[in-house]
């Protein structure tokens, strides 16, 4: 049961990414025209961007290629 909520939790979160991230193709693609969802989507996503510290993206991505090294490493 937790495992299939877990699987569930993460399927959700794929998902939003990648809604995300096509969002944001769709506004460097079209811009002002992609609609509004489209335009407040990508102009949230810059201000998040642009309101985290120095440092902190890069953080992030060594962390994930460290986990996905690891995971490949140990088959987790």
């Amino acid at each position: 049961m937790l495992n299939n909520i877990r699987r569930l939790g993460w399927i959700a979160v794929e998902i939003a990414l990648i809604l995300v991230a096509l969002a944001n193709l769709l506004h460097v693609i079209l811009g002002e025209a992609g609609g509004s969802v489209v335009t407040s989507i990508s102009d949230n996503t810059l201000a998040l961007l642009q309101n985290l510290p120095p440092g902190t993206i890069v953080g992030f991505a060594t962390l994930g290629v460290v986990y996905l090294l690891l995971r490949s490493r140990f088959k987790i």
